[in-house]
């Protein structure tokens, strides 16, 4: 792994254990974004230390690696939330399929620290769910419902019974909600004109973006903008 990783920039080998325990202590300790563990190990088993590790909250990625090619291993991986599963022998290629997901997951991640994502609910329809990412990903541009339900293969009725299902309130204030949201995270980088926003929410006339941001906020965007900027001065 260590070999197949000194490939990558962006991947760095900060620990390596030949036992269970002594992985835990580092772990538990330290922020890690990824554990590859093997199946097999000294004293126990790499699923275990997954285990063990996101009952307590870790965050890390685990990537599970075997010889074992076993149904019952992956099943067991599964159940726990492992990322992924690789079997031995490794190769250039199966290393750079996982890293290929890794860095996707954490560019996602990124994205949805920087942009606003609607609550995930369990029990979600798969095909909504994947209307709604559709959605978060694509806000800034023009979106017909129209068009929407014709990508997904949803009546227009039906996708606004699933809008209030999930989200209690219609298609459109959930779009709305969408932009809304981004566009007041957008007003803390100074460097963007409120027209620029105006634009990258999805709205090509300023003053109706002006309007629909103040119905929903009760303020308009400069109003909040200059609000921030006196409270950073009361902070100083």
């Amino acid at each position: 792994m260590r070999f197949f990783l000194s490939e990558y920039d962006d991947f760095c080998v900060v620990g390596e254990y030949n036992t269970a325990d002594k992985a835990w202590e580092y772990i538990k300790n330290n922020h890690v974004d990824v554990v590859f563990t093997d199946i097999k190990m000294n004293n126990t088993t790499g699923l275990q230390l997954a285990e063990r590790a996101l009952s307590a909250n870790v965050d890390s990625l685990f990537v599970m690696v075997s010889a074992y090619d076993e149904f019952s291993y992956a099943l067991q991986a599964l159940h726990i939330g492992v990322f992924d599963y690789l079997l031995k022998p490794l190769t250039k290629e199966i290393v750079e399929g996982v890293v290929i997901k890794i860095r996707k997951y954490f560019e996602k991640a990124a994205f949805e620290k920087k942009h606003y994502c609607l609550p995930k609910i369990n029990g979600m329809n798969e095909n909504f769910k994947i209307l709604i990412e559709y959605l978060q990903d694509n806000y800034m541009n023009q979106i017909r419902m129209s068009d929407i339900t014709d990508m997904f293969h949803i009546s227009k009725s039906y996708c606004t019974q699933l809008c209030q299902k999930y989200y209690n309130m219609g298609f459109s204030k959930l779009l709305t909600k969408i932009r809304m949201e981004n566009a007041l995270i957008m007003l803390n980088d100074r460097a963007l004109e409120i027209k620029e926003i105006a634009l990258l929410t999805g709205f090509d006339d300023y003053a109706y973006f002006n309007r629909k941001f103040k119905k929903y906020f009760n303020k308009t965007p400069n109003q909040i903008r200059m609000q921030a900027a006196a409270d950073e001065k009361e902070d100083e």
